[in-house]
């Protein structure tokens, strides 16, 4: 963990500076994307090559340009100045949920298991998903469902960390909490902020995201890249205008030198305004989506048991050497035979009914667009 003093401060009056940039960024991208849907000519003026070039630069910053990434293909949202990543406090790391919970684990053979029953979980998830004609939709589309970083939102352990690059996003997580007795999200008080010195901060990370997406150009691996999660079904995500990156069991974004890293005073004024900018949190969890299938993705979180299907999609991703997985698994009382989800045909129907008249594009306000690429052999 760093140390709290080691940290640059941002004023209030900064923090109101990157919400103004934050916001000139919002109608730099609307502006790029109406024009786009307006049909209008690009080459009008004649300089076809200048306006060409222009135009493919600007599709980073399109709502709704479709793209394939080393995870899979994804409709992105637009580009912006900075990802952020917003913290409500000075962490002893800042790194994946998965990745916490396995460096609690001294013992190698348990952290194997415990890393293999959370491929299981979110294969589960995976299959969840897939009950549902919307998620369907969106594979029809040519959208890959990306399941790990749908389920890290969703609550289940993953090695995927979320990033934003909407500072009011990042903000409103680095202002407030979530009380999952309560299913809710409330301003922090300074009963919250005035523990020790580490709660009296907020933290936001912050990094350039024109050389990021640059450098990404020239290396396709996934592990430490800050990759987009765009429009998805369900659309959590995009509300969160979320990217993710996926990071192993050394790494923290406290130690990434590309990240610049920020503390700013916690006062109650700033975080109920946040809160109430964020409409309560509406704008980033808003009541919809998987929310009526919330108790299955607490059973799957919660089982010991585990269908064959889920066994071999966390045996293939693997490298831990071992004669017999079940026999480990069940060492550990893990168990595999039934899938932990019950959902009944009615709640399928009731949860296909509410998504029925969902246009992807329509909803989003967005024009699914892509490029052809030459790639020379």
């Amino acid at each position: 963990m760093r140390d709290i003093n080691s940290i640059q401060e941002l004023s209030e009056s900064d923090i109101f500076e990157l919400l103004k940039l934050n916001e000139k960024d919002k109608i730099f991208a609307e502006n790029i994307k109406i024009n786009r849907m307006s049909g209008k000519d690009p080459y009008a003026k004649g300089d076809f090559r200048l306006n060409f070039y222009k135009e493919v630069m600007s599709d980073m910053y399109t709502d709704g340009f479709m793209m394939v990434y080393p995870h899979g293909t994804v409709v992105r949202q637009a580009r912006r100045s900075f990802y952020y990543r917003g913290e409500n406090q000075l962490y002893p790391s800042t790194s994946p949920s998965l990745c916490r919970f396995l460096n609690n684990i001294e013992n190698e053979e348990e952290r194997a298991v415990e890393r293999f029953v959370a491929d299981m979980k979110i294969a589960e998830f995976n299959t969840l998903l897939f009950k549902f004609q919307h998620t369907a939709d969106f594979l029809e589309k040519g959208v890959s469902v990306l399941s790990e970083q749908l389920a890290q939102h969703y609550g289940l352990k993953t090695q995927w960390l979320d990033i934003t690059n909407d500072f009011e996003v990042a903000l409103f997580f680095a202002c407030c909490k979530y009380n999952k007795n309560y299913n809710m999200w409330s301003p922090l008080t300074k009963s919250d902020f005035n523990r020790n010195e580490n709660t009296q901060y907020g933290i936001i990370f912050k990094k350039n995201t024109e050389l990021t997406d640059l450098l990404l150009g020239c290396d396709l691996s996934l592990e430490g890249n800050i990759l987009p999660i765009g429009f998805q079904p369900f659309m959590r995500s995009h509300m969160q205008t979320g990217y993710a990156i996926l990071m192993n069991d050394h790494m923290d974004l406290q130690d990434d030198m590309d990240f610049e890293m920020y503390k700013f005073k916690h006062s109650e004024k700033l975080c109920n305004l946040i809160y109430k900018r964020m409409d309560c949190g509406r704008k980033i969890y808003p009541h919809e989506g998987l929310v009526s299938v919330k108790d299955q993705i607490e059973l799957i979180e919660q089982s010991r048991e585990f269908s064959r299907k889920a066994f071999e999609y966390a045996y293939n991703k693997t490298d831990y050497k071992v004669k017999d997985w079940e026999q480990l698994l069940n060492k550990y009382q893990y168990y595999i035979g039934k899938t932990p989800i019950n959902l009944s045909r009615q709640r399928i129907r009731a949860v296909n009914r509410a998504y029925k008249k969902f246009d992807i594009e329509k909803i989003y306000n967005i024009r699914f667009v892509f490029r052809l690429c030459y790639i020379p052999t």
